[in-house]
């Protein structure tokens, strides 16, 4: 099944009774996420002028001013090990988060079976360094381990 419009899209989680909220103005959607330790929210963005859709979790924390030099660089070395690497900083609003894009094809137009896995693989990813980049922005923890503190945290929710 092809998910043409934003619209489609929010008939795909009503559906599948994704819990949401939407917003018909900015054409995305917010899914509330439960994955502990992480809270927070998912947006789906349904971009109109570029041709794409985009899944983006932020984190839940401010990044201190004196410690986006220690995030950014956790942020390569996460980007750099992941299959999928996605995190990025907002400098703007002093935010981190992961993003997934997703191209929609020339009659944009997505899969609409790529929807549910990228959603869990955002809301995974996201949870999996969400601890071990807390502590390196608000707790001045060393960026330098962050792959292996994200590894050891998901092997201990196994």
């Amino acid at each position: 099944m092809q998910i043409e419009s934003f619209h489609d899209l929010v008939k795909l989680l009503e559906r599948e009774q994704v819990p949401h909220r939407v917003d018909e103005a900015l054409q995305f959607v917010e899914i509330p996420t439960r994955s502990r330790p992480l809270e927070g929210s998912l947006a789906i963005v349904w971009d109109r002028n570029d041709n794409l859709v985009q899944f983006i979790h932020l984190l839940p924390f401010d990044l201190p001013a004196e410690r986006l030099g220690a995030v950014a660089e956790a942020i390569a070395r996460a980007n750099h090990v992941l299959a999928l690497p996605g995190f990025g900083i907002d400098h703007t609003k002093q935010r981190a988060y992961y993003r997934i894009v997703l191209p929609r094809g020339k009659d944009g137009s997505l899969d609409a079976t790529l929807v549910g896995p990228t959603i869990t693989s955002v809301v995974e990813t996201t949870r999996d360094f969400f601890l071990p980049l807390q502590q390196i922005a608000l707790h001045g923890a060393p960026p330098g381990d962050i792959v292996e503190r994200a590894r050891l945290g998901r092997a201990n929710q196994h």
